[in-house]
């Protein structure tokens, strides 16, 4: 983790309520990666008090600038949303885990809803460069929440609205299952998610159903986002040695132990109701 002044280059209405931040990557840092997250003091007083967490969304090597998507919806975001370029942003980075690339022979498939569609985009656009395939399902309200991007040129792509203002009518689940009906029976995947609760809930235990590994990337408001705070803690199941977690407890903390982690592991009950 780094404490870092990072200068802004743009900052853009994406789609609806949606913005697109760019800013300056040190050089002499390593790039971030696909699942790992960054806190940016949103103020310049102590109104918002704490920071706020925002996964990566994309990085651009040739120009050394990282990407956040974020959604106006509070204070915070609001003035965020007002910055523009030049200005000096206070960010601690880079934070949390990495989405595992699947094993061979397993095509991935990314579910993404709402604001857990940049760190989505981010990976599928890795896994495309690497060769491996992804299927990207894009899932929101309406299709004011549906962002353009070349991205869609280059995976595959799947649009679910729940109006059924724009591709499949329903949910982004709802739109991989029909999907797949169509597909080989022996086609071996693997699922990673990120938005809602109730999604990722979801799409885990239909994972779990078809024998298929799930990732989920946990959303969680965050204090100090260095693990020592325990203000983002969620509930699991007994720990498995694969990821990570040295309390054998039945609670993981998402800013260190994750944010991403097996849907496996997640108790989704005790994340949502406790």
């Amino acid at each position: 983790m780094n404490q870092l002044s990072l200068r802004l280059r743009q900052n853009e209405n994406l789609c609806g309520t949606y913005f697109r931040m760019e800013f300056e990557w040190p050089i002499e840092l390593s790039p971030p990666v696909p699942g790992q997250f960054l806190t940016l003091r949103t103020g310049r007083g102590f109104v918002p008090l704490l920071r706020r967490p925002f996964a990566f969304s994309g990085f651009h090597p040739e120009r050394r600038q990282a990407e956040i998507i974020y959604e106006k919806r509070g204070d915070g975001t609001t003035l965020l949303s007002e910055l523009s370029a030049g200005t000096t942003l206070d960010v601690l980075a880079p934070l949390g885990n990495t989405f595992p690339f699947p094993k061979e022979g397993r095509r991935p498939l990314l579910l993404a809803g709402g604001i857990g569609m940049g760190p989505m985009f981010f990976f599928a656009e890795q896994l495309a460069q690497r060769g491996l395939n992804p299927l990207l399902v894009l899932g929101s309200r309406n299709s004011l929440q549906i962002p353009i991007l070349p991205l869609f040129r280059m995976v595959e792509t799947l649009i679910a609205t729940n109006d059924g203002s724009r591709g499949f009518s329903g949910t982004a689940l709802d739109c991989l299952s029909s999907y797949l009906e169509a597909s080989p029976p022996e086609e071996l995947y693997e699922l990673y998610a990120c938005g809602p609760y109730g999604m990722m809930k979801a799409g885990s235990s239909w994972a779990k159903d078809r024998n298929i590994q799930s990732w989920v990337s946990m959303e969680q408001t965050m204090g100090c986002a260095v693990g020592a705070c325990m203000g983002c803690v969620i509930r699991v199941f007994a720990p498995q040695v694969d990821e990570g977690i040295d309390d054998p407890g039945s609670y993981a903390r998402v800013c260190t132990e994750g944010p991403v982690f097996s849907g496996d592991l997640v108790d989704w009950e005790g994340a949502i109701h406790g």
